[in-house]
């Protein structure tokens, strides 16, 4: 935050702090390295659904759709919407430009949580009231998607007002909404302990009209199980997102379990945009998706039409950080290099058959050590599946079956197969040919 050296970024239109452009947490996810290796700066529509934006920010200005205000049911993502003049909790509104306005501290309590009566709530801190506790989060959680994905367009759908309070419906139809209007990527940074069956049906909606899903984990500093938080829960739609510290550890606020966790993202002390046109600073899984909404726009720079289930296996090429954050923390460069490897279509696995290493003559009652393994150049391996014909066992569906029994004379072949996390077969199943021969006959010659 103390760096506010004006510097050039990208598709950004001007300039923009230093202390934003080259922070920390956007070296550790290797941001600047991914850009230029792969040329990429990102493609496609990634929404928002938070408390809107400030649309009059230099840093977001060339990049912002109209987007829509769910909670007056009117065009227009503006949070400055919510602050009057006669209301303003600032000392100015706004307040006199930088460098003369003090930064502004959101900390991990202003991330949006769905409470059980199925309202969004946000905790009051010590700088606002409570009727501003929420205020410029919208702007911030953009902030981050635009750092990594500055060429990306960003679509606010206004779904929580200033302090932090909204309603599922809204956030159903902005759901809706982003499918309607050609999003490609939705970014949720907030969580709820409820179950609501609409909420995943419209979430399995968007997966189905291949928009990548990413949600925060949550603040609670709690374990799933037994703590359930939705929608990150529901891995087959979304990824959630789990904060790291710059040392590399799971952030003490953070909740964690591979149950909810896909995988985890800087998230304490982000500087990022904030209204007025200034920035701000912020921690909580609020700011560690959208480093993965921004990684997935990345991702849309190479292939148009990737989805939700390549972009998750594309992220889950990670930095271990220790049990139970998901496939570790978020790696852009590793995540776009596993991603090119199956673009524009997605690569089969090959499986290989280690023992016998090659075809075998046996006598009947012998048997045959078998084991295999597999690798999949953009994914990983999730089945194995051998065929015996003639031997026993018959079939198995481990890498190594071990010893297969051959009783009856002949001539048969063993195959192999393997399988992706993505459904895909080796093309190439291999085999071995296995040829029993009849034990032979002892005949005692008696001399004459």
């Amino acid at each position: 935050m103390s760096d506010r050296t004006p510097v050039p970024y990208l598709n950004s239109g001007g300039t923009v702090w230093n202390g934003y452009a080259n922070q920390p947490a956007s070296q550790i996810v290797r941001v600047s390295d991914a850009q230029s290796q792969f040329g990429v700066t990102g493609g496609g529509i990634v929404a928002d659904i938070d408390t809107g934006v400030d649309p009059t920010h230099p840093a977001l200005q060339s990049v912002l759709l109209p987007g829509y205000d769910f909670t007056r049911n009117q065009p227009g993502g503006s949070e400055l919407t919510d602050v009057s003049s006669s209301s303003c909790p600032f000392t100015s509104c706004p307040p006199p430009p930088c460098p003369d306005c003090s930064s502004a501290q959101v900390n991990q309590s202003t991330a949006a949580v769905l409470d059980q009566s199925t309202a969004a709530v946000l905790d009051c801190n010590q700088q606002t009231p409570c009727r501003y506790a929420a205020f410029g989060h919208g702007t911030m959680v953009m902030g981050v998607i635009h750092l990594v994905a500055p060429t990306a367009q960003l679509m606010p759908l206004k779904t929580f007002k200033s302090d932090g309070t909204g309603f599922l419906s809204d956030i159903l139809r902005a759901v809706y909404y982003a499918v309607g209007n050609n999003a490609n990527v939705i970014n949720m940074s907030f969580d709820t302990q409820t179950n609501s069956r609409e909420l995943r049906k419209a979430l399995n909606y968007a997966n189905q009209n291949n928009i990548i899903s990413v949600a925060s984990a949550g603040n609670e500093g709690q374990s799933a199980p037994p703590l359930t938080v939705y929608p990150a829960e529901w891995q087959n739609d979304v990824m959630g997102v789990a904060s790291t510290s710059n040392q590399d550890t799971r952030s003490s606020f953070s909740n964690y379990g591979n149950a909810i966790v896909w995988v985890a993202a800087p998230g304490e002390a982000i500087v990022t945009t904030y209204p007025f046109g200034t920035y701000a600073a912020g921690s909580g899984t609020s700011f560690s998706a959208p480093f993965v909404s921004g990684g997935s726009a990345l991702l849309l720079s190479r292939q148009a039409n990737a989805n939700q289930s390549l972009a998750g296996r594309a992220m889950a090429h990670a930095q271990p950080v220790g049990p139970q954050m998901g496939n570790g923390r978020l790696d852009l460069v590793q995540a776009l290099r596993a991603f090119g490897a199956g673009a524009p279509s997605d690569l089969p696995p090959t499986g290989s058959i280690d023992s016998p290493s090659g075809d075998v003559t046996i006598l009947a009652g012998q048997s045959v050590l078998f084991s295999g393994s597999g690798i999949d150049p953009d994914g990983k391996i999730t089945a194995y599946s051998w065929s015996f014909p003639g031997g026993e066992p018959g079939s198995s569906n481990v890498a190594t079956p071990g010893n297969v029994t051959y009783s009856t004379p002949g001539t048969f072949v063993a195959t192999f197969t393997v399988t992706d996390d993505a459904g895909l077969i080796d093309p190439n199943p291999k085999t071995r040919t296995i040829i029993v021969l009849p034990v032979p006959c002892l005949i005692l010659c008696n001399p004459l």
